[in-house]
């Protein structure tokens, strides 16, 4: 097909794999690879070379097909004779599965839908997609897109059975500061690491000194009154003070609070009603994710998105998925939360069991009834769900009839 041009091995974890077999989207099983590989982190390298030019994997919104692209700038580090080389740039998968967010060997750059550094705005000015949905468009990523990102990069999103250490906000803190700096995330231009703001964990060992950590913290990231940081916690409070709403997060400290302005508040009231009324829940966790100013001597938000999570730190979209996640950590069950944040598979199962004799198991939680767009959404589910995966292949539960929590599908031997 390509004369003179030779598919050279592709690397994974120093595994090799023949180009045509790893490529061929109509192959389960190297879409299998792909998946993993990705989830896991790990960067392809082509074997034309000693050097192994990195490759990374990507995601076609249309098919939901995982295929392989070669880094941006990186043609001329291939040999002539291969595929990927600059002189038979044959490649036009273009860059990651949306402009928004680009990775290669200089880090992950993210266009964050939402302004990070400060201007005077009117209160009807503020950009409803800066805090709503996580979904990313061409160009740019909702604020709390960027959230789920940083959960999946963290793996806060899969569980592994018999841990011996619980998640905590210790756990959280420095996962997402380690994914920050290692891999050079930036926002907006921004390096992510020197704007992040995540309250220091409160312990018996630091109670005299929290406020003053707190406060230092929050010191490297407001250096300039024009300059936006982006903050994430656990929403403590969420409370109507003087026309405008006050926000305090755990761990924060008594001293530390941020301010919204009335017309952002109602609209996030609205949009996170839900996460909001789970505030005080004790299986329920609400982490915000704010930009936030400091202008003067407080802290403004100018926006801000909210994610229910369970104890383990495991984004869920209701109470129903929460009580499948209680259940499945009790049982000692390997699974995943498919996050939809660069995501447009035809159908997003709310939960994948990764433990069974079958690789990837969908977990369908339905939770809804009398909508009728939501009926029809249902059976369209259940229908592709059955076609792909036969009546047997896949996991639900009917949570809206009021019906217990079925049996999981067994672990392999």
């Amino acid at each position: 097909m390509y004369l003179g041009i030779k598919m050279h091995n592709i690397f994974i974890a120093d595994k090799p794999f023949t180009f045509e077999w790893l490529t061929n989207p109509a192959n389960e099983g190297a879409q299998t690879v792909l998946r993993r590989a990705k989830e896991g982190g790990e960067y392809p390298e082509c074997g034309c070379s000693k050097r192994r030019p990195k490759m990374y994997i990507a995601k076609k919104k249309a098919s939901g097909k995982y295929y392989l692209a070669r880094m941006p700038d990186t043609a001329g580090t291939h040999q002539l004779d291969c595929l990927l080389s600059k002189e038979t740039e044959s490649n036009k998968s273009g860059g990651e599965a949306t402009e928004a967010i680009t990775k290669d060997s200089n880090g992950i750059r993210i266009t964050l839908d939402g302004e990070l550094s400060h201007r005077t705005s009117g209160p009807n000015e503020v950009s409803e997609s800066s805090y709503t949905n996580s979904r990313v468009s061409k160009n740019s990523i909702t604020l709390l897109g960027l959230l789920e990102l940083l959960w999946e990069q963290s793996r806060f999103n899969f569980w592994y059975p018999n841990r011996k250490y619980p998640r905590t906000w210790s756990t959280v803190k420095r996962a997402i500061e380690e994914q920050a700096s290692e891999h050079k995330i930036k926002v907006s231009g921004k390096s992510l690491s020197k704007i992040l703001y995540l309250p220091v964990p409160f312990n018996k060992n630091n109670a005299q000194d929290h406020e003053t950590l707190n406060a230092a913290a929050l010191t490297l990231v407001t250096k300039s009154k024009d300059d936006g940081f982006i903050a994430i916690g656990e929403l403590k409070e969420c409370l109507d003070r003087n026309g405008s709403t006050l926000i305090k997060l755990k761990h924060a400290g008594n001293q530390t609070a941020f301010w919204m302005h009335k017309s952002l508040a109602d609209r996030v009231k609205n949009s996170f009603a839900n996460e909001i009324g789970d505030l005080g829940n004790e299986n329920i966790k609400v982490i915000a994710i704010m930009i936030g100013y400091k202008p003067a001597n407080s802290l403004s938000v100018s926006a801000i998105g909210l994610m229910r999570v369970t104890p383990e730190y495991i984004p869920v979209d209701s109470s129903y998925e929460a009580q499948v996640v209680e259940k499945l950590v009790a049982e000692n069950r390997k699974f995943r939360k498919p996050l939809r944040y660069d995501s447009e598979d035809e159908v997003l199962p709310d939960f994948e069991l990764l433990d069974c004799e079958r690789d990837c198991i969908p977990m369908e939680v339905f939770g809804m009834k009398g909508n009728e767009e939501y009926d029809l959404r249902k059976a369209e589910k259940i229908e592709i769900y059955n076609k792909q995966y036969g009546h047997i292949g896949w996991w639900s539960w009917d949570a809206a009839n009021n019906l217990p929590i079925p049996e999981f599908i067994p672990q392999k031997k």
